[in-house]
């Protein structure tokens, strides 16, 4: 894709050249200029712009050295993988935030019982190199961020916590498509933030 990106601005550009450069040669300004429209078409074909998708291109533009850097490890989670882990219920049945260790344990269960609203999305478990430089181009930021997302959802269209849910997924993936993002496995996502908004009491208790 930054490959694409380059040879367009490089053909905008001998375009724009071309346009302005008086030619001795009629017929052979015609003929390059001839040349120059079928890259670009070539160019286009091979990487057709996603409907409503100027933001994410307008911030691959703005800084094509952190898009280069996200599109190499577009896939690779933004924590490390963590080993499962024992039990981490207290005798009384529940947990507190002093006991838990987050070198250890299921992702999801430690996101669920000690993310707080001020976290970044990096924590969130399933968040990928390329997701997380998607969110932040549309300045989602933060864990709250997400779930202002997922509240806007229950809107009395979508007011069970399953349904709720299914259209946060819907939003992801559209918003994903097209992007470096695509690949990543939003299911891990949205059952994460499903969770932590059932624990922070802004959805209702659903066995998801």
């Amino acid at each position: 894709m930054v490959k694409s990106l380059y040879l367009r601005h490089c053909a905008f550009l001998y375009m724009s050249f071309l346009k302005s450069r008086p030619f001795q040669h009629a017929e052979d300004t015609i003929e390059t200029k001839k040349k120059i429209r079928k890259m670009v078409n070539n160019i286009r074909r091979r990487t057709p712009r996603t409907a409503g998708k100027q933001w994410y291109y307008a911030g691959i533009a703005a800084n094509r050295t952190e898009f280069s850097k996200a599109l190499a490890h577009k896939n690779e989670p933004t924590l490390p993988r963590l080993p499962r882990y024992r039990s981490l219920f207290t005798e009384d049945g529940f947990r507190r935030r002093d006991d838990v260790d987050t070198d250890r344990g299921d992702p999801v269960d430690i996101f669920v019982d000690t993310a707080k609203s001020s976290d970044d999305i990096r924590i969130i478990p399933g968040m990928t190199v390329g997701l997380e430089y998607v969110l932040r181009l549309l300045d989602i930021d933060t864990i709250a961020q997400m779930l202002a997302k997922l509240l806007l959802l229950v809107d009395g269209v979508h007011d069970a916590t399953l349904d709720v849910l299914d259209a946060y997924f819907e939003w992801l993936t559209k918003m994903s498509a097209g992007t470096i993002a695509s690949e990543t496995n939003m299911h891990t996502i949205v059952s994460a933030m499903g969770q932590y908004a059932m624990r922070v009491g802004v959805l209702e208790y659903e066995e998801l």
